[in-house]
């Protein structure tokens, strides 16, 4: 499979908001397991002031039924004009929950030049 994911996220506390475009692809290395890969860019809006960074991922999943795979992923992002960057590692479970829906559920780490914090968060995903 490849396409284009375009999400977009509100900022709790921030007051802002973050937008992505992301070239994905993945496939089967055997019926049970699956790689993907997603390449792109994210904008960061806060007030008057937008960012923009680099994002590369890669994520590897387990089938442990045909509804559910679990795996984990691994991000990285950068910010050009500040020389910054940030890893996140997530453990995932993925869920269908009908022919064409799935759920996603993650909890992980993320690391900057600043700190090291625990994160998770959810994707809801049509397939088409």
């Amino acid at each position: 499979m490849q396409g284009f994911q375009v999400s977009g996220e509100y900022l709790l506390g921030a007051e802002g908001f973050d937008g992505h475009l992301l070239w994905l692809v993945s496939g089967l290395c055997t019926p049970t397991l699956a790689l993907g890969a997603m390449l792109g860019g994210r904008v960061t809006v806060v007030g008057n002031e937008a960012r923009g960074r680099g994002i590369a991922n890669l994520s590897l999943y387990q089938a442990l039924s045909r509804e559910t795979w679990l795996g984990g992923e691994v991000n990285a992002a950068w910010d050009p004009h500040e020389a910054r960057a940030m890893v996140r590692a997530t453990g995932q479970m993925n869920v269908s929950v009908g022919p064409s829906f799935r759920v996603q559920f993650g909890l992980g780490v993320e690391h900057d030049d600043h700190a090291t914090a625990p994160g998770g968060g959810a994707r809801f995903i049509a397939q088409m």
